[in-house]
C-alpha cells in the first residue's frame, strides 16, 4: 500500500471552552511512503532506516503477527514535520490487516499505538485525503493515555482546487522534535492571546477554499502560521524552527508566494501557489539557495491529494 505524507497548517484553537489544539492539515500526493506485506515463513522487516524498522516491529508485535515480511520504501525520513511515524503505523496496520483479513478497527488500533496525539489531522488525511480540520479534544485528556474518546474528530474535509500547487521543502540535515519531545511541550497548554483572530482566519480559510479564492486562502494561511509560530516561539526560538526554515520561507515570499508555513516543528516548510510556472521558479531558487549552503534537502512540487492511502492486492500465480 502507499500513502502520501501530510503537511500541518497550524492550530486554530489552543485552549478555549475546555477544548485544546484544533488542528489543520493537508494530504500530499508526494512524497509517498510505500509498505508491502507478504506472508513468510519467518519474521522479516526491510526498512531504509532503523527507526522505521522499530516502528514497524512495534505494530507487528501489537498485532501478534510473526510470519510476515514487510518492505518499507518510498521517501522515509523521521522528525521532519511530515508525520512519518503516524503514516508508517497506519500503513503497516492497513497492509497487514488486508493481507491477513484481520477483523480490526484500524483507527482504534492506531490510537492505542499513539496516533492522534495531540492532533488527529494526520490520521484523517491518511483515511480521507484532502484538507482536514479536526475538533481538538477535551483538556481533561491532557496527561492521560489517549483513548478513542479523547481523540479529535474531523469537522471539515475539503478538496483543494487541482490548480493549487504545493512546493514542499525538507532540509535533511536538520530535524524537528521527536514525538516524545513534542508531547512534553504540548501537554502544557494555555490560551492564545489572539484566539478570536485565529477563529476568524480559519473561517476565512475554509470559505476561500470553497469559493476558490486563492488570494484570501493565502493571506489566512499565512496569518494562521504566524499566530501558531508566536505561540510556540519560546520553544523554537522564533516564528519558525531555525534559520533554514526562515530563509526558505523568506525566499518564497520574495517570489510572491504568500501562502507559506512550517509543517509541525519543521524543518519541512511549504508554499502554495496557483501557478505551475511560479512553482518551477520557486523550486529552482530553493535548489540554488540550499545547494550553495551545502544543505542536503528534498524538494517536491505536488498537489493536495483528493484521496488518502491506496491499497493494492497482488495475487501470486500458481
Amino acid at each position: 500500500m502507499r500513502a502520501g505524507y501530510r503537511i500541518h497548517l497550524g492550530f486554530y484553537r489552543f485552549l478555549d471552552a475546555d477544548i485544546a489544539y484544533g488542528g489543520i492539515a493537508a494530504s500530499l500526493e508526494n512524497p509517498q511512503l510505500m509498505v508491502c506485506a507478504r506472508k513468510c515463513d519467518k519474521f522479516f522487516i526491510d526498512s531504509p532506516t532503523n527507526e522505521g524498522k522499530e516502528i514497524t516491529k512495534r505494530v507487528l508485535e501489537f498485532l501478534g503477527i510473526n510470519n510476515v515480511c514487510i518492505e518499507v520504501g518510498g521517501f522515509l525520513a523521521h522528525h521532519v514535520g511530515l508525520g512519518t511515524t503516524t503514516r508508517l503505523i497506519l500503513s503497516t496496520l492497513t497492509a497487514v490487516a488486508t493481507l491477513y483479513r484481520l477483523d480490526i478497527d484500524i483507527t482504534e488500533v492506531a490510537i492505542k499505538l499513539g496516533v492522534g496525539r495531540p492532533s488527529a489531522a494526520g490520521l484523517y488525511t491518511f483515511l480521507y485525503g484532502n484538507l482536514v480540520v479536526d475538533s481538538g479534544f477535551s483538556s481533561k485528556c491532557l496527561g492521560k493515555v489517549r483513548s478513542i474518546e479523547c481523540v479529535p474528530k474531523p469537522i471539515a474535509i475539503l478538496p483543494i482546487p487541482r490548480d493549487w500547487y504545493v512546493i514542499v521543502v525538507t532540509p535533511l540535515s536538520k530535524e524537528g522534535l521527536s514525538g516524545e519531545e513534542e508531547l512534553r511541550i504540548l501537554e502544557v497548554v494555555k490560551e492564545h492571546p489572539k484566539q478570536k483572530e485565529l477563529y476568524r482566519e480559519v473561517s476565512n480559510l475554509l470559505s476561500s477554499i470553497v469559493l476558490n479564492d486563492f488570494k484570501s486562502f493565502s493571506t489566512s494561511l499565512r496569518r494562521i502560521q504566524e499566530l501558531t509560530g508566536e505561540y510556540f516561539s519560546d520553544y523554537q526560538g522564533g516564528i519558525f524552527r531555525n534559520d533554514v526554515c526562515s530563509e526558505v520561507i523568506d525566499l518564497l515570499n520574495k517570489l510572491g508566494i504568500v501562502a507559506t508555513g512550517q509543517s509541525s516543528w519543521g524543518p519541512t516548510v511549504y508554499g502554495f501557489t496557483n501557478s505551475y510556472t511560479k512553482a518551477i521558479e520557486a523550486r529552482n531558487s530553493i535548489r540554488y539557495l540550499l545547494s550553495r549552503k551545502g544543505i542536503q534537502y528534498r524538494v517536491w512540487i505536488t498537489s493536495v491529494s483528493s484521496t488518502g492511502h491506496t491499497t493494492t492486492i497482488y495475487l501470486r500465480g500458481r
